[in-house]
C-alpha cells in the first residue's frame, strides 16, 4: 500500500483558514525582503559574490572527503574530539553518551536546525538531561510544546500575546505584551540556566578545513554563553558545513545575514579553535563535534548535490508566495519553504513528502534570492519527474497531465481544447477574472481567481500580427537562462580563487577610522573618538558610579583606574560568577576591528575573560587606530597566519533579536549597550 498520505492537504487547509497566521507571516517576510534589498544594494558585484559562493560550496561538496579529513585532523590537533554519525539516532546516542560519561544534567542549547532534525531534545530528556532552548524564539516554542516555523525566525507564527501567555503559564511571570519586557523576562530566567548549566549544545554554520575551526553565527548572545559557560561544549553539524579556507568566510559572512535578515553580518560570529587552553580563565574544558550524514551522502552522490550548498539563511522562505500563505508547520518537516521542498524528500522519503515538490508556482523568486544560487525550481521539476517515474503521484493527477501532454502535442486537439475553453466565459466572474469553477475543478478557484479566456485566441490573432512584427521580432534579444555558476567540470577541478575585486568593499588605502566609526554607529555601537590623554575621562563619563571589571591585561588599565578612582566600584573577575554576573560594565581591548562592517574582534587568552564582553549589560571596547583593517577579507585572510586562540569572536553591534513580531530589541542575552572608543 502506498505510504503517500494526504496530511499536506489538511495542513494547508488549516493554515489558509488562519487569517492571523497568514497576516503575521506576510508582514514579517515582506519586511525581511525589504531589508535584504536595502542590504544588497550596498554591495557592488553582489551577483558575482553569489556566483563565487556557489562555486566554492559546489567544489567543496564535490571533494568533500578530502576537506572533511583535513578539518578532522586539524580540529583534533587543537584538542577537539570528533564523532561521526550515520543517522539522526546515532547522533543523539553519541551526544547522550557524552552527557552520561561526564555526569552532565543541565544542557543549554543554542538555536540549531540540525538538532531539530535529529530531535535531540527528546533524546536528552529521556536520558535524564534537562535541555533548555536559549534562543528567544526557540525558548517560546519549547514552552508551548510547539515547533519552529521558520529557519531563522522560529516564532514568526506567534504574536506578543501568545508569548505573554506562555510566560505567565510556564514561568509565573506577570502578564505583559511589551516585547522589551517579555525579552527581559526570558533574559532573567535564562541567566539562571547559563549560571548552572554543565553542557552546551550548538549547531555549526561553517567548519573551516584549513584550520579545524568551527564558526557559529548568532545575534542574541545566547550562542556565545552556550559556548562559554558549560564545561562541555558539543557542536552538531551536517557533513556539508565544511568549507576549505578561513578566507572563504569573507564570502559567506557577507552573504548569510544580508540574504536572511538584511544585516551586514550577524552580531556574533564565533570562531572556535578547540577547548579552553591551560591559561584561559574561562571556556569549556571539552569540545566535541558530531558530524552527521543523515542522508546527505546520498544527496552528494546523486544528481541533486547542489541542494547541499544551502547555508540556512532563510531567504527563500521570505520570498516564497506559497510559504507566505501557509507558514512553516504545513510542510510537516523541520525544513519548511522552498528549501524544505527539496531537503525533506531527499533526506527522508520522497513518497511520504510527495506533495511538497508539487506545492510551488515555480516563479523562481527562491533562485533569485538564494545566496549560493541553488536552482530550486529546476530541482523541483526534476523531483516531480522522479515522482512520476516512481508512481508516487496519484493516478488522477498523472492522467490529467497525460491528457494535457496529448492536447499540447497535437495541433487539432489543441484547437478543440481552445474552443472548449471559451465555454468558461459564461462562468461567474469579476471583470476579466473567473471566481468559481464548477464541480471538482472548484478547488482551483477556492483561493485564487483565473483569467477569463480571450475572445480570440493567439492562434487566430497571430496571422494578423505576424507581418508587422517580423522586423521588430528579429531585433529582440533571445532570453538566455542564467547558468548555474557552479556547474561545469572545468570550474570544479580547482578551488575557485578569491578575487578581491569581487569580495572587497573597502579599499586598503581608504580612511579606515572614519569608515569604521560611521558603520559601527550604523549597526548600533555608540562610538567615541578619543586620545590617550582623554581616554580616562571619556570612560569615566560613560561609567558613572557603576560596578566595573577591567580586562586585567589591558595596556591602558592604570590610566582608566586613576580616572575611575573614588567613582566606580571595582569587582575582581577572579571572584568568579558572583563578580561577573553582578558587574554593570565590562571594559576590554580588542584584537582587531573591521572598517567594512563596523565590527570589533575579541579573542580569548591569558587574563582575557570571554564573559567580560558578554555578560555585563554594558561593554566598553577600546580600539586603537592601527588595529582597524579595511575588510572582512583582510581579517579572515590574516587569521590563519597568526596563532589562533581557542575562541575569537566578531562582535557587530549590541545583542539583539527580532523574534517577537519582528520588533528589534537589544540586550537579549548579551549587552544591550556597547561603547566603542577609538584612539
Amino acid at each position: 500500500m502506498s505510504r503517500r498520505k494526504h496530511w499536506f492537504d489538511a495542513n494547508v487547509k488549516k493554515a489558509l483558514a488562519d487569517d492571523a497566521l497568514r497576516a503575521a507571516i506576510a508582514d514579517t517576510t515582506v519586511k525581511k525582503m525589504a531589508s535584504r534589498a536595502a542590504a544588497i544594494a550596498q554591495v557592488d558585484q553582489f551577483q558575482a559574490l553569489r556566483d563565487l559562493a556557489a562555486r566554492i560550496k559546489q567544489h567543496t561538496i564535490d571533494h568533500l572527503d578530502g576537506y572533511l579529513d583535513e578539518f578532522v585532523r586539524r580540529f583534533e590537533a587543537a584538542g577537539g574530539r570528533v564523532h561521526f554519525a550515520a543517522t539522526a539516532a546515532d547522533a543523539n546516542e553519541c551526544i547522550v553518551r557524552i552527557a552520561r560519561d561526564n555526569g552532565l544534567t543541565l544542557c543549554a542549547k543554542a538555536k540549531s536546525m540540525t538538532t531539530e532534525e535529529t530531535h535531540l531534545n527528546e533524546a536528552l530528556e529521556a536520558a535524564g538531561v534537562r535541555a533548555v532552548e536559549t534562543d528567544l524564539g526557540e525558548f517560546v516554542v519549547q514552552l508551548d510544546h510547539d515547533r519552529p516555523s521558520h529557519i531563522v525566525t522560529p516564532i514568526i507564527h506567534k504574536n506578543r500575546a501568545t508569548v505573554a501567555r506562555a510566560f505567565v503559564r510556564e514561568l509565573g511571570a506577570e502578564y505583559t505584551e511589551d516585547p522589551e519586557a517579555l525579552t527581559q523576562i526570558a533574559r532573567r530566567y535564562l541567566r539562571d540556566v547559563f549560571r548552572r548549566c554543565d553542557m552546551g549544545v550548538t549547531g555549526v554554520n561553517f567548519a573551516i578545513a584549513e584550520t579545524g575551526t568551527l564558526c557559529v553565527c548568532t545575534n542574541e548572545g545566547n550562542g556565545r554563553l552556550t559556548m562559554t559557560r558549560p564545561r562541555v561544549h558539543v557542536a552538531l553539524m551536517g557533513i556539508e558545513k565544511v568549507i576549505p579556507r578561513m578566507a572563504d568566510l569573507a564570502v559567506f559572512t557577507k552573504l548569510l545575514s544580508r540574504s536572511g535578515t538584511g544585516q551586514p553580518i550577524t552580531v556574533y560570529a564565533s570562531l572556535i579553535q578547540g577547548p579552553r587552553r591551560a591559561d584561559d580563565p574561562d571556556g569549556p574544558e571539552q569540545l566535541h563535534v558530531v558530524i552527521l550524514d543523515g542522508g546527505r551522502r546520498a544527496i552528494q552522490a546523486g544528481p541533486y548535490s547542489q541542494v547541499l550548498r544551502c547555508i540556512r539563511c532563510g531567504a527563500c522562505l521570505n520570498a516564497c508566495p506559497v510559504y507566505r500563505q501557509i507558514g512553516g508547520h504545513a510542510y510537516g518537516s523541520v525544513y519548511p519553504g522552498p528549501i524544505g521542498k527539496l531537503l525533506s524528500p531527499l533526506l527522508n522519503d520522497l513518497e511520504y513528502f510527495a506533495d511538497l515538490p508539487q506545492a510551488s508556482s515555480l516563479c523562481g523568486l527562491c533562485l533569485e534570492v538564494c545566496p549560493v544560487n541553488i536552482n530550486i525550481p529546476d530541482v523541483l521539476v526534476h523531483l516531480r519527474r522522479d515522482q512520476v517515474k516512481n508512481a508516487t503521484v496519484p493516478w488522477s493527477r498523472r492522467a490529467a497531465f497525460r491528457g494535457a501532454l496529448a492536447a499540447l502535442s497535437s495541433p487539432w486537439l489543441y484547437r478543440i481544447a481552445q474552443k472548449a475553453a471559451r465555454w468558461f466565459s459564461a462562468l461567474p466572474a469579476k471583470g476579466e477574472w473567473i471566481t468559481r469553477l464548477p464541480g471538482p475543478m472548484g478547488r482551483l478557484t477556492e483561493y485564487r481567481d483565473l483569467p477569463r479566456p480571450a475572445a480570440k485566441p493567439f492562434r487566430e490573432l497571430w496571422p494578423l500580427e505576424k507581418a508587422s512584427r517580423d522586423s521588430a521580432a528579429s531585433q529582440v534579444p533571445m532570453h538566455v537562462p542564467h547558468p548555474d555558476p557552479a556547474s561545469g567540470a572545468a570550474e570544479q577541478r580547482e578551488l575557485p580563487p578569491l578575487d578581491p575585486a569581487v569580495i572587497r568593499r573597502v579599499a586598503t588605502d581608504a580612511d579606515l577610522v572614519s569608515i569604521f566609526c560611521a558603520r559601527a554607529e550604523a549597526i548600533g555601537f555608540r562610538v567615541t573618538r578619543s586620545s590617550p590623554d582623554a581616554l580616562g575621562s571619556d570612560i569615566a563619563a560613560l561609567v558613572g558610579r557603576k560596578k566595573v571589571i577591567i580586562e586585567p591585561s589591558l595596556s591602558c588599565r592604570p590610566d582608566v583606574e586613576r580616572a575611575l578612582a573614588g567613582q566606580a566600584e571595582w569587582l575582581d573577575p577572579q571572584a568568579g560568577d558572583a563578580a561577573m554576573f553582578a558587574t554593570d560594565v565590562g571594559i576590554t581591548g580588542v584584537r582587531a576591528a573591521v572598517a567594512e562592517t563596523g565590527t570589533i574582534v575579541w579573542s580569548s587568552g591569558p587574563d582575557l575573560w570571554r564573559g567580560l564582553s558578554l555578560i555585563p549589560p554594558m561593554h566598553i571596547a577600546i580600539v586603537r587606530r592601527e588595529q582597524i583593517v579595511p575588510d572582512l577579507l583582510d581579517l579572515f585572510s590574516d587569521l590563519p597566519k597568526t596563532e589562533l586562540s581557542a575562541n575569537t569572536t566578531l562582535i557587530t553591534g549590541p545583542s539583539k533579536t527580532g523574534d517577537i513580531e519582528g520588533i528589534l530589541i537589544t540586550g537579549v542575552h548579551g549587552p544591550g549597550e556597547v561603547h566603542v572608543i577609538v584612539l
